[in-house]
């Protein structure tokens, strides 16, 4: 480390009267819903600021890191205001400001947790949290000044493109709704089934687990608002009968089968690198029997226009966990344009789609250059150069 550098872990610091650490209190959603109020509660990261309600009692009023389990470890820097803390939660207060400033702190646990993966699950207990960080950074304050600095402007560009992308996802789904629900004199109202074929894909048992014909299939848990993950790909046997009945092919408009009300229905659109893959019984399958009267590429803007909407949570609610199946699947009603504004409006949202894209890579690549900036910057073996103070002048 350079000059002036040094460092410590948390145990020291709260040893040494820097910090104290603390675990949040038991409260309920009950709690809540009983005694609501404006004062936010923080506990796991069920949105990306770690709150899961709001209630009228407050444990802090004063600025604080706190840390939450359920989301994976998420850290988050607190500014001055009214909050509590969930007891599978945990807060740290700086005491000596002449150590530390909490923002860089904050920056600091953020990288170490990133660095090293600390499984968080039942650890938010003071006394685990301070043994997992051992090698903490500890530059002057001037440094953490900076450093600070230059990545709260990075975190500005990246709030920024957040926005945009934002901005450019309500005004695509905004178009499709005006363009899917317009109808007209000259549009067909049938069902899916009667458009497409329809199945469901093969169940997985032991007996098919024996490796004679393995044959890799897409599940449920492969299929996402990113698309299809052909990572985490799995085998299993199918005959050349099964095979030729379950593939996949391009064109084809998948389905989550069963999950919540945000998973039940999500559709995927197969194309050549998919192509050839087998489905489980998870997994719907929708192909269009006549591309010439139903698109495959409307139908695939089709059902994602409907799965955002909610009509296939809606077609199997009241259970805790919820099934389309092919049956309920094969009536959902649909109405289809002639095939000539069906590929006007696949060419429409497709550049709106495109520009989504465009952003979201933008958007990763910031948040990995944010991240890579992070690790040098507090590494302590890099000097931050002179052109890093024109960038934060910049923002």
């Amino acid at each position: 480390m350079r000059d002036g550098w040094k460092e410590t872990s948390l145990e020291n610091l709260e040893i040494s009267k820097v910090i104290k650490l603390g675990r949040g209190d038991v409260i309920s959603k009950k709690d809540m819903q009983a005694d609501p109020g404006p004062n936010p509660v923080y506990s796991s990261a069920e949105n990306k600021n770690g709150m899961i309600g709001k209630y009228a009692k407050y444990m802090f009023d004063e600025e604080l890191i706190t840390w939450s389990v359920d989301g994976g470890g998420h850290i988050f820097h607190r500014p001055k205001h009214k909050f509590s803390v969930t007891n599978i939660g945990g807060w740290l207060r700086i005491l000596d400001d002449q150590v530390f400033s909490y923002q860089f702190l904050t920056y600091a646990l953020q990288m170490l947790h990133k660095q090293h993966h600390f499984d968080w699950q039942h650890k938010a207990h003071p006394s685990v949290i301070r043994k997992l960080y051992t090698r903490i950074p500890l530059p002057p304050l001037p440094e953490q000044k900076r450093i600070v600095d230059l990545i709260s402007s990075v975190d500005s560009y990246i709030e920024a493109l957040q926005q945009q992308l934002e901005s450019a996802k309500r005004s695509r789904n905004a178009v499709l709704h005006e363009l899917l629900t317009a109808g007209g004199d000259d549009w067909i109202e049938t069902t899916l089934g009667e458009a497409s074929e329809v199945i469901m894909g093969r169940q997985l048992s032991p007996s098919k687990k024996l490796g004679t014909r393995p044959r890799p299939y897409i599940r449920a848990a492969n299929i996402g608002s990113w698309g299809i993950n052909l990572e985490d790909i799995y085998e299993m046997d199918f005959t050349e009968i099964e095979e030729e009945r379950f593939a996949c092919q391009v064109g084809d408009t998948i389905l989550v089968e069963g999950g919540n009300e945000k998973s039940v229905g999500c559709p995927a659109f197969i194309s050549e690198k998919e192509s050839g893959l087998c489905i489980q019984n998870t997994v719907i399958r929708c192909r269009s029997t006549n591309p010439k009267r139903l698109d495959p590429n409307f139908q695939y803007h089709l059902l994602r226009f409907m799965f955002w909407r909610g009509d296939f949570a809606q077609l199997c609610a009241g259970t805790t966990i919820m099934h389309l199946g092919q049956k309920r699947a094969e009536v959902v009603p649909i109405s289809i344009p002639p095939i000539r504004e069906q590929l006007d409006i696949v060419d429409t949202i497709s550049k709106f789609d495109l520009v989504v894209t465009n952003l979201e890579k933008t958007l990763d690549n910031a948040k990995a250059l944010r991240s890579g900036l992070l690790s040098d910057l507090l590494s302590g073996e890099h000097e931050i150069p002179a052109s890093y103070d024109k960038v934060i002048g910049a923002a």
